[in-house]
């Protein structure tokens, strides 16, 4: 359903102790030619060298497509 999946990182990353939070902006391409940005926060609990939790929160409006 999709031509292209872009990711990017936005840095700083926020840790404090075991819980990270990232934010993240994808850019999806449709087959159709339209664009969808979605920009996410990822927060996450670790144990060790793993994620063992993890949620993540956007906004819905953002995933409407654009031409």
């Amino acid at each position: 359903r999709v031509r292209s999946v872009t990711s990017e990182c936005v840095r700083p990353v926020f840790v404090n102790g075991n819980y990270v939070v990232i934010r993240w902006i994808f850019q999806f391409e449709a087959l159709d030619g339209t664009r969808t940005r979605l920009e996410e926060l990822a927060y996450q609990r670790w144990e060790g060298d793993r994620v063992v939790e993890e949620k993540f929160f956007y906004d819905p409006r953002e995933l409407q497509p654009r031409t």
